[in-house]
Order: structure tokens, then sequence, then C-alpha cells
């Protein structure tokens, strides 16, 4: 079992709270585990804060395991209209 670290941030970038669980995937198997808290995130599941349902609550998270490098799982992207070529482009605060 390999206790991984997660630290949760706001969309600012401030720290929020902090949450750990054990994984039974090897600590050799980083990527994998990187993976793992990946569809947590997704699926809404937070340790250390709560089950909540996905997008409710979006957090940066840093993933900490007893060795290698921390991981930053950035906030899921924001919906944004498909671009095609020739076509005016516009984001998600300025619909067209």
């Amino acid at each position: 079992m390999e206790k991984v670290k997660l630290s949760y941030f706001k969309q600012s970038g401030k720290w929020y709270a902090d949450g750990e669980y054990e994984t039974s995937i090897p600590g050799e198997n980083f990527w994998e585990i990187v993976e793992e808290v990946r569809g947590m995130v997704a699926s809404g599941k937070r340790p250390g804060l709560g089950d909540c349902r996905p997008g409710q609550n979006s957090f940066h998270v840093l993933m900490e395991i007893g060795h290698g490098p921390p991981q930053m799982i950035p906030l899921p992207p924001v919906d944004v209209p498909h671009v095609r070529a020739g076509t005016e482009v516009w984001d998600a605060k300025h619909p067209g």
C-alpha cells in the first residue's frame, strides 16, 4: 500500500485543504497512480473534501507520494466551442 497525499487549491491558486488515501497500486507505477487520482477527481471522489458531483467545487490538485516528483492535476478545461477554419473565434466569456 502506498500513501498518496493530495493538496487542493482554488482556481485562484490559494490553498484550500489537504487529504490523503492509500492506493493498492505499487509506488513504482507512479503514472498509474496519477491516472487513478485523475479518475477520482473527475468522478467527484476527493479524499479530504468528501464526495461531490463531478464539476462541483472544482480544484487544482497537487499529488505527492513518498518518491517521484509532485504532480499537479489542473482543473478540468472549460467548455469552449470548437473552432473551425474561417470562422470567428469566441470564448466562453463572450458567447457569440
